[in-house]
């Protein structure tokens, strides 16, 4: 099924993370099958990964590629350094203003890489205790950021124009209820201090694994995988190998996401350990290197309509649309909290979330247009997604 360029992306992406070679068919591309991987790495950002290691595809491969994707390589480069400064930074302020703040997703995970300059990220995502946005803001604001202004939902977006910087500070992790809201509860409890710092703390092992496993179930039922996510799972699992399985499993399953990380680990033992891939990893790689770590907007359509569909695609496409603009009370809550007291006032609090979001009346329709999609593909992402371990 994996194309042969496909197969070569993976082979120098595994290379790249574990020193393993290629296989002799993959070192000696020419530049004609090179071409598709300009692509493939793009899309599933592990140009700063690969980039160094081109040479294992042979110079004619190697030569085609470095001239097209130089400029995108020392620009992200760049681009980290930058991020890990202005990071520091920002850190560095919340603490002094006496928040307690646990660093997430990329901050943790580029460590795992020879060096940080080797794992991109978009932005530098935050969790803060005792969240208070005024003065959050005048922190963002002292260090030159501006903000998108406060929300209901779990972050608030600081940009910084000058360094083309973007932070996330959130007030919590998720917009779940049930047990992701209850394992995130205590989230800071379970949590300890960064060696020399009083109030940066990290996750402890297992529950940074849990919440990687959240973030790349949310992206994978929104229609997206990427190849860079399966080597952070491989990558931590390396590193953190002697976490403590029980307790992952017992939140796994109270989470009803056991069978997904089962087959996220399974790929990624595929992708990096030698496993012999099954139909299902060839599949759910196919589609990694298709759409990458972003996705498009029309992978997000197939993600939605087809986890939500029961039997068909039309009752797909009509739950989709509905759970968009009527969230369900449990997420509602979160971002209602009257509703925790006065659950009758839900209609009244969907009518207040309409009105709020009409400035985006446009994008959010088009977001919601699903009269494009046809059958062919509905039935290719119900696919994917079985295969990921998801009951649609």
């Amino acid at each position: 099924m994996l194309t042969k360029a496909e197969k070569a992306a993976i082979a120098l992406l595994r290379y790249s993370v574990t020193g393993e070679e290629a296989a002799s068919e993959f070192r000696c591309l020419t530049a004609a099958e090179a071409l598709p991987l300009e692509k493939i790495i793009s899309i599933n950002g592990i140009l700063p990964t690969v980039y160094p290691c081109l040479d294992q595809l042979g110079p004619k491969a190697a030569g085609c590629l470095r001239e097209k994707l130089c400029t995108a390589y020392y620009s992200s480069v760049s681009q980290s350094v930058l991020q890990d400064k202005e990071g520091k930074a920002f850190l560095s302020a919340l603490s002094g203003a006496g928040f307690d703040s646990i660093p997430l997703k990329g901050w943790l995970l580029r460590t795992l890489y020879p060096d940080i300059t080797r794992r991109s990220m978009a932005d530098l995502d935050i969790l803060v205790r005792n969240f208070d946005y005024p003065k959050i803001e005048a922190i963002a604001v002292s260090l030159g950021y501006t903000s998108s202004g406060d929300t209901v939902w779990k972050h608030v977006n600081f940009h910084k124009a000058e360094d083309d910087a973007n932070v996330e500070v959130h007030r919590r992790l998720t917009d779940e209820s049930g047990a992701v809201a209850k394992w995130e509860k205590d989230i800071f409890s379970r949590a300890v201090k960064e060696e020399g710092s009083e109030h940066i703390f990290r996750m402890s092992d297992e529950d940074f694994y849990i919440f990687h496993m959240l973030h790349l179930l949310k992206d994978f039922g929104n229609g997206k995988i990427g190849l860079r996510r399966i080597a952070d799972t491989w990558l931590y699992l390396e590193k953190y190998g002697d976490m403590d399985r029980a307790y992952l499993d017992k939140d796994f399953s109270e989470m009803e996401i056991s069978e997904f990380v089962h087959r996220m680990e399974k790929l990624a033992a595929v992708c990096f350990g030698g496993e012999t891939p099954d139909e299902d990893s060839e599949l759910l790689l196919h589609h990694a290197c298709s759409y990458g770590i972003f996705g498009t907007m029309r992978s997000y359509k197939l993600g939605r309509i087809a986890r939500m569909s029961k039997k068909t695609m039309r009752g797909g496409k009509l739950r989709s649309a509905m759970s968009s603009v009527f969230l369900p009370y449990g997420r509602m809550k979160t971002h209602y909290p009257v509703l925790k007291k006065a659950p009758i006032l839900l209609p009244y609090c969907w009518c207040c979330r309409i009105v709020k979001y009409r400035h985006n009346m446009h994008s959010n329709l088009k977001r919601l247009d699903y009269s494009d999609i046809d059958q062919k593909e509905f039935d290719y992402m119900k696919k994917v997604l079985r295969a990921g371990g998801l009951k649609v």
